[in-house]
């Protein structure tokens, strides 16, 4: 089927190009639904729930990578983890009340499943989840002069729309 540029047939499981990037996708769901109301609500995350759910990424991208004897989208996922950690990191250490320590966890498995599919849905990440950050703290000051939000679920939303839509369009 010219569908599948990629097809291994292992153990009566076929793997195909999409395989992977639809785990991802799964795996940041269910993070996504473990995180949102715990952030909203308690203003928490639980770092065993997200790195339970970067392991399992890392999991999918080696097998991925045996697969294909190729470990190049590993180690561009690996480099753009480093890079958006860092970055989230610096952020947090410069004010440490806007953004939370679990926030700068959260993003190492989401950049990672993003920079695994396409390293050019970073940028379009951050975008995104700043720009309904920005609107729901606007919001939120105009109704209730709050001056924090939870960050977490706009990171996830962003990521899982972002993920869905790259599986899409290929």
């Amino acid at each position: 089927d010219d569908e599948y540029l990629f097809c291994l047939h292992t153990h009566g499981v076929t793997i195909t190009e999409r395989t992977t990037p639809v785990l991802m996708l799964v795996v940041v769901l269910l993070l996504s639904f473990a995180h949102i109301p715990s952030d909203v609500k308690h203003r928490s995350l639980k770092r065993s729930h997200t790195m339970t759910a970067f392991g399992s990424l890392l999991v999918v991208a080696l097998i991925d990578s045996i697969a294909r004897n190729s470990i190049f989208q590993t180690a561009i996922g690996l480099s753009m983890v480093a890079a958006v950690g860092c970055v989230y990191w610096f952020l947090h250490k410069k004010s440490p009340r806007s953004l939370g320590f679990g926030d700068v966890l959260l993003v190492l498995p989401l950049s990672f499943a993003l920079a695994w599919s396409d390293v050019l849905l970073i940028p379009i990440w951050q975008l995104a989840a700043s720009f309904s950050g920005a609107i729901h703290a606007l919001a939120s000051r105009l109704r209730s002069d709050s001056r924090s939000i939870p960050f977490a679920p706009h990171l996830l939303t962003a990521s899982s729309l972002i993920l869905a839509i790259n599986i899409w369009i290929q």
